[in-house]
């Protein structure tokens, strides 16, 4: 495996991860407002 591939799938895994604590944060209290103020996925 390639040092570029690497790099590739640990943003992807990263990113996936943000998204579904995003998801989990949001899901009690449904504060919208709060993911749109932190700006960054």
């Amino acid at each position: 495996m390639t040092t570029q591939k690497l790099k590739a799938a640990l943003l992807v895994h990263g990113t996936f991860v943000k998204l579904c604590l995003l998801l989990e944060e949001n899901r009690p209290n449904n504060n919208t407002s709060g993911i749109w103020s932190t700006g960054s996925i």
